[in-house]
């Protein structure tokens, strides 16, 4: 697998892993003892900030060169729309498929680039 392939699934799995420590937490109750308004609102903040973290940098990189409407803004719109309307687990889910589609892609991306430079080999010597 090409670098930015592993990369990038290292930050799912993590993003993932932290995304479902945090719904259990926030869904476990144990003795009567729940997790308060702000408490679940942190944890999912931590879970977010995991997983929009290459969101974030992406589009911080585009909008200095003044290319920002694209797919990174987006996200963060409708994440950020989510967490106002107190929908932390959509917000964070909704960023975790969207870090799947982007592996999708990368591996997609990785597999065609292997294709090309392998049947580049088969051209004739001369015409």
């Amino acid at each position: 697998m090409a670098k930015e392939v592993k990369i990038k699934f290292f930050e799912l799995a993590a993003g993932a892993a932290v995304y479902i420590g945090v719904l259990a937490a926030a869904k476990y109750e144990y003795w009567n003892f729940t997790v308060s308004d702000q408490a679940e609102l942190a944890i999912f903040l931590l879970a977010y900030a995991v997983l929009a973290a290459d969101t974030c940098w992406q589009f911080l990189k585009k909008l200095r060169h003044w290319k920002f409407f694209d797919e990174n803004l987006l996200m963060l719109i409708a994440s950020g729309g989510a967490f106002a309307v107190e929908r932390y687990p959509e917000a964070v889910g909704a960023m975790l498929f969207f870090h799947i589609g982007k592996l999708a892609q990368a591996v997609s991306l990785d597999h065609t680039k292997r294709s090309i430079a392998k049947y580049m080999d088969i051209r004739a010597s001369f015409a």
